[in-house]
């Protein structure tokens, strides 16, 4: 079931709502190289189940596929102040628009995580409805 959590960076400076499905769609973990580099684990959505209630200003933004919020480009947003990385936003072809949420940027966790299920995604092959063969070092 949908709903809504409450989230932000470390520091505080950010703090953000996300309508997200923790127990039915479950979370996900991605082997792109962005992904892989900070061992990403994320729960998602559409862009409109985000909403930043605290700190636009604050975000940093880094687009590893081009322009931020351009067609089949994304940009990852983290707190400018204490670094930590909070969600992503964008499209990606296949997948369409979408937002995904740290998931231990999320208020309750990790407890919250104990039983959720996790989906890998081969993100590094554009094979996303997939796992990579290989998900030991994620």
């Amino acid at each position: 079931m949908k709903r809504t959590h409450k989230g932000g960076c470390h520091c505080g400076a950010i703090a953000y709502e996300a309508y997200i499905d923790l127990e039915g769609e479950g979370t996900f973990r991605c082997n792109c190289t962005y992904c892989a580099a900070h061992r990403s684990w994320v729960a998602g959505g559409k862009p409109e189940d985000l909403r930043v209630t605290k700190g636009e200003d604050k975000l940093g933004r880094y687009s590893a596929t081009g322009p931020a919020r351009q067609k089949n480009g994304h940009e990852h947003c983290f707190c400018s102040n204490c670094g930590i990385r909070v969600f992503s936003r964008g499209e990606i072809e296949g997948l369409g628009p979408f937002m995904t949420v740290q998931v231990a940027t999320l208020e309750g966790a990790p407890e919250i995580l104990r039983d959720v299920k996790v989906t890998w995604q081969d993100g590094r092959h554009n094979n996303w409805r997939n796992p990579p063969a290989d998900t030991r070092g994620l």
